[in-house]
């Protein structure tokens, strides 16, 4: 394969220039040329780094990269517009540039002149220019207007006779920077349809552009540039990923892999009414208003045909059951993970007629396009899509362009976001952009397992045996006798509460330490309490209940309450409500499976909640209090309790722990509405009297002749690590008391 275009080591820089002079000797040393192997000058601007290519015969070249990465350097330079500060390059043929786009007219010349003086910088002789003069003029389309000076031309006159040029001189070489069609209405289509037969026909593109749909589509090869350095050149597939990687990392996700640039179309009529889908796109089609009037060629010709073909309407069946789109509230649809949701769109389109010459040579008065419905994520990224590129027998369109088709999306796999469909017409072969409706359906999807992510993956978890890892269950097995060991020691009877307690002087049991703690709670509760009357005969909430010890406290003490325990673990769920059974509080203690960041609850429906320690396993805790606040009554009051750390990063106990300071506390909880009533730090009074419990447990164990085993020493470890960053002043334990305002803040 021969090479058209050949760069080695090719560079262009900005160096300042020197005046009086020393830039007088420079010239005439230099001779005024450039020195292409000359290093590069101090204070030098490089627009483009050294880098080397070629573009053979019949290749198709993409090139990409983000805003001022050096791609329009780059082609200025192939061009021959700019000049290379150094490297080599070896340009064999004619070469056609669609970069500005009627940039060496002369406004005061007529176009016909301006075709021969465009023409002959492209390397076309007069006589030449001739043999081609029906061809440029046919395609321009602009009648008597190529005897008028080109400063009388439309915009779109300029650039149709600009484009026929570039592409009617039968280069060697066509560079195209970002747009694959020019004009508007029936010429843009006609531009687009002559760079696909340049292409087809086997010649050299060179393409540049944002659209990596296009990219892909079109190229064998891409060079990806930023901030003018070659960061890979190789096949299409290889260079693409690596590019969108590096887009992502650099967290700009506007310019994720979409398939067509955005546009701004017209709204699109929505329908509203009521009705069974539509079995298939032809009865849809011959079902429509007017169907019988549309089979006559003779209304055919007497209807007005659009200028440019574009969607002209799109109904949305959710379930079976027909969505009135109107507003943006109205297209707003709510998905609860677990629910089935089969959508199901009928989109109907108007094409506009072919060029002339295309109805001789194909028989077709109307293109048939391809129709695409694309899941956009809430930062602009296209999640996925579908087409009937592959699918043209789905189309059902009429003598007068106007089509009809049906996609059913039988269960959208979505667990949690915000999510929008958009639906594009397109090319038949799927490159250009038509029209598009932006945001036809907004879906905003929701779960309550703790499970993160976007969508759902098709699973399941395979069941091992106890063989397949037996010492690890023996640990925590025997981690949980242990616990219960520890909370009977020197006490009546273990509570069951929560590992931690408050230990304040005198207290030398984990039981008194636990009572106590509950204690300091209501404490906090009756001094706070909620701004409503009647407030402790009515309903709590505790966040992450575990086995109920908390609520079982407040109960008993409060006789009027009824609390609902929310808890994310089912055998957590069934052990309280066993609890609560046990202890006759089952009518007034509810067990509630759910996830504290997405609260299956309605909006202010409890007095008070409590959230003892439990926060530490919420990732989001700004979603977490927000949903805290959400649930409370005006002027009800949350109590949190909780392990703070002033710096989060130096705290590793384990892979993905959720630790916050204190100041992030207060600042989401005010964020989320709440007012800041009280903080308590309680780390003095917990971490080193638990330390010293366990160790005096630990002694006692080994004094009985039991041993000093693995159990205790895990819990010296991890108590010690509390204690020593503790005391070192990054960790903390704090209790928060927050209070809903019992008026909304003005806005």
């Amino acid at each position: 394969m021969s090479a058209l275009i050949r760069a080695l080591d090719l560079c262009k820089w900005y160096a300042p220039q020197q005046r009086g002079l020393r830039g007088l000797a420079q010239a005439i040393r230099h001779g005024g040329k450039k020195i292409h192997t000359a290093p590069i000058p101090p204070q030098a601007f490089v627009a483009l780094h050294p880098l080397s290519f070629t573009l053979g015969q019949g290749q198709v070249l993409g090139v990409v990269g983000r805003n001022g990465a050096g791609k329009s350097t780059l082609l200025q330079l192939l061009s021959g517009t700019l000049s290379p500060s150094a490297g080599k390059l070896e340009v064999a043929g004619r070469v056609a540039a669609l970069l500005e786009l009627g940039a060496g007219f002369n406004p005061e010349f007529s176009g016909l002149d301006n075709v021969y003086l465009n023409a002959s910088i492209l390397g076309l002789s007069r006589d030449e220019v001739r043999e081609r003069l029906d061809a440029i003029l046919g395609f321009a389309d602009i009648g008597a207007f190529i005897h008028q000076p080109v400063k009388t031309y439309s915009s779109g006159m300029f650039v149709r006779l600009a484009f026929s040029v570039a592409v009617c001189v039968d280069p060697e070489v066509l560079i195209i920077d970002e747009a694959l069609s020019v004009g508007d209405g029936p010429f843009a289509r006609k531009s687009f349809q002559k760079i696909m037969d340049f292409r087809d026909a086997g010649q050299s593109i060179l393409f540049c552009s944002h659209s990596l749909y296009q990219i892909e589509a079109l190229c064998d090869q891409v060079i990806w540039l930023d901030q003018g350095k070659l960061m890979a050149y190789g096949p299409c597939p290889d260079v693409l990923a690596a590019y969108s990687q590096f887009i992502d990392r650099e967290s700009n996700p506007g310019r994720a892999a979409s398939a067509i640039k955005p546009a701004s179309p017209e709204p699109l009529k929505a329908h509203a009414e009521a009705s069974s889908l539509p079995a298939s796109p032809a009865e849809a089609l011959t079902s429509a208003p007017q169907a019988n009037a549309l089979t006559s060629a003779h209304h055919a010709n007497a209807l007005p045909l659009a200028a440019n073909p574009r969607l002209e309407s799109v109904r949305v069946w959710h379930q079976g059951k027909s969505l009135a789109l109107g507003d943006e509230a109205s297209r707003r649809l709510i998905m609860n993970f677990g629910t089935p949701c089969e959508l199901a769109l009928e989109i109907r389109w108007q094409m506009s007629p072919l060029e002339p010459a295309a109805h001789k040579t194909q028989g077709l008065r109307f293109e048939l396009p391809t129709v695409a419905v694309a899941l956009i994520t809430g930062t602009g990224q296209c999640l996925a899509a579908v087409s009937t590129f592959e699918k043209p027998e789905a189309i059902a369109q009429d003598g007068l362009g106007r089509g009809v088709a049906k996609l059913v999306l039988s269960d959208l796999p979505l667990c949690k976001g915000q999510f929008r469909l958009d639906v594009l017409l397109v090319c038949s072969r799927g490159l250009q952009l038509y029209d598009q409706g932006v945001g036809v359906l907004h879906l905003d999807a929701r779960s309550p397992a703790h499970e993160q992510g976007m969508i759902e993956l098709a699973h399941r978890w395979e069941p091992m045996t106890s063989e397949a890892n037996p010492t690890l269950a023996l640990f925590y097995e025997s981690m949980r006798s242990y616990c219960e060991e520890l909370s009977a020691f020197r006490a009546c009877g273990p509570t069951g509460m929560l590992n931690f307690g408050y230990w304040p002087q005198g207290t030398d049991t984990l039981h008194a330490a636990q009572q106590a703690f509950l204690g300091l709670l209501l404490d906090a509760l009756l001094q706070h309490a909620p701004e409503q009357p009647g407030w402790d005969q009515g309903e709590a909430l505790e966040f992450g209940c575990g086995l109920g010890g908390i609520s079982f406290g407040v109960l008993k003490r409060l006789p009027g309450v009824g609390i609902t325990g929310l808890d994310l673990s089912a055998s957590q769920w069934a052990l309280s409500q066993s609890n609560a059974k046990a202890l006759g509080l089952e009518s007034r203690f509810k067990g509630l499976l759910g996830d504290a960041m997405l609260v299956p609850l309605p909006d202010a429906c409890m007095e008070f909640s409590l959230c003892v320690e439990s926060s530490f396993h919420y990732p989001d805790k700004a979603a977490f209090l927000r949903e805290n606040c959400r649930v409370l009554k005006p002027g009800g009051t949350a109590l949190v309790a909780d392990m703070t750390c002033l710096d989060p990063e130096k705290i590793q106990f384990r892979k993905g722990n959720y630790f916050a300071s204190a100041a992030d506390y207060r600042r989401w909880a005010q964020e989320a509405g709440f007012a800041v009533c009280e903080q308590r730090d309680l780390g003095s009074q917990i971490f080193r009297a638990l330390l010293k419990h366990v160790l005096a447990f630990n002694a006692h164990q080994k004094a009985q002749g039991l041993g000093r085993d693995r159990r205790g020493r895990y819990w010296e470890m991890v108590l010690s690590n509390y204690v020593r960053i503790h005391e070192a002043g990054f960790m903390d334990y704090q209790l928060f008391v927050f209070q809903k305002p019992l008026h909304a803040p003005l806005r």
